[in-house]
């Protein structure tokens, strides 16, 4: 059940330097059966527009998402993901003094809570990946982003030639209680923190032998800020060819995206899991044409060089992606259309994070995997 409303309110206009200035606000209380219970999120923002082609705007959001039936309940979907067991003997051999002294007492009593009569001296882990059990969390809370946003639009009219648009936007968006599945790590180090003997260990039972069964992995929600701080700047021209001879209009708009701050990973770098990259820039730049019932359009996506995380010592290398359009509207209610996705083909890269974490040999959220496919389409419209 839900409630909202929504305000727009002029303060000032036609004014001395003040063409327009205002206030838009915005209220939601939302109601849940499950344990979210009830939320509010709420907005509040002020433009100002000195002249008509120059504007400033600022604008504050409180987001709340609560968990989705299948956070809250997964049954328990089954995967393979890579590891190293703490107490591998390679490992116990490569910390020193109270460290490592700590870790064996660790492993031993993790051994003992798990009935596993196998020696701890000697002991290595047989295989490289483990079972994985992904289950549900009833008890999740809603997650809260706090957004903010500010920037200013040039957009003048007198432009001498063609039509002109640019924007410059800066971003804060503060997420608090993020729902998250728990990776293998985490949880394999909350149980050497509770010293073998807590809740964790539990998610990780063990044979007779000492090897690792198999793992839960729960939902739990972060405590904490995690923050993803960056600018986009976004530019469009239009230019009627008329003007030179030619029939039709010509367009070109570019949205770069520039990532200062992800808690979420490090810049530029990408650990080799679906989306676990950031790249330090982003871009999109589109070139249309259209005449009368004709339009197409040129889309080129280009994603910034990343580092490898973890073992991958070559960078992940620039991916550019094409794409092109066109439609015609053969009559007020028919158009017809046809799209080239991934126009030269261009392969993903295959790197060795994602060998290793992600078990894809590529970030399939990044980089495309179908390679050039073609699509036509009827569309009609009563």
């Amino acid at each position: 059940k839900e409630v909202f409303g929504e305000v727009s309110v002029p303060i000032l206009s036609k004014l001395p330097f003040v063409d327009y200035l205002g206030f838009e606000g915005g209220y939601r209380l939302s109601e849940y059966s499950t344990g979210a219970g009830k939320t509010k999120t709420y907005k509040g923002g002020l433009e100002y527009r000195p002249f008509e082609w120059l504007n400033f705007r600022a604008i504050y959001n409180r987001a709340v998402r609560a968990p989705s039936a299948f956070e809250l309940f997964q049954a328990g979907d089954q995967s393979f993901p890579g590891y190293a067991d703490p107490c591998n003997a390679t490992v116990i051999a490569a910390l020193t003094g109270t460290a490592q002294t700590t870790r064996v007492s660790t492993c031993t009593a993790w051994f003992s809570a798990a009935g596993a009569s196998g020696s701890l001296a000697g002991f290595n882990q047989v295989n490289s990946q483990v079972q994985s059990f992904q289950v549900g969390t009833p008890g999740l809370q809603p997650e809260i982003v706090d957004t903010y946003t500010y920037g200013v639009v040039f957009n003048p009219e007198w432009w001498p030639v063609g039509r002109i648009g640019i924007s410059v936007d800066s971003f804060l968006l503060d997420l608090q209680d993020g729902i998250s599945l728990r990776s293998l790590p985490n949880i394999l180090n909350g149980c050497l923190a509770a010293a073998g003997t807590g809740g964790d260990c539990l998610l990780t039972p063990r044979l007779s032998n000492g090897q690792i069964d198999f793992v839960n992995q729960t939902r739990s929600n972060v405590p904490g800020h995690s923050e993803i701080k960056g600018i986009d700047y976004n530019i469009r021209w239009s230019y009627d060819l008329a003007e030179i001879g030619f029939v039709g209009d010509f367009g070109i708009a570019s949205l770069v995206t520039w990532l200062d701050t992800n808690d979420f990973g490090t810049i530029g770098t990408t650990d080799g899991s679906i989306g676990g990259g950031a790249p330090e820039y982003r871009a999109v730049t589109s070139f249309t044409y259209s005449q009368d019932d004709f339009s197409a359009l040129l889309r080129w996506s280009w994603t910034d060089e990343m580092r490898q995380a973890s073992f991958g010592t070559d960078p992940v290398p620039a991916y550019d992606l094409w794409s092109l359009g066109a439609r015609y509207d053969l009559n007020e209610s028919l158009s017809v259309s046809a799209n080239i996705d991934n126009l030269f083909d261009e392969q993903p890269p295959v790197f060795v994070d994602a060998q290793v974490f992600g078990q894809f040999n590529t970030d399939g959220s990044t980089y495309d995997q179908l390679g050039r496919s073609c699509r036509i389409g009827l569309t009609y419209r009563n």
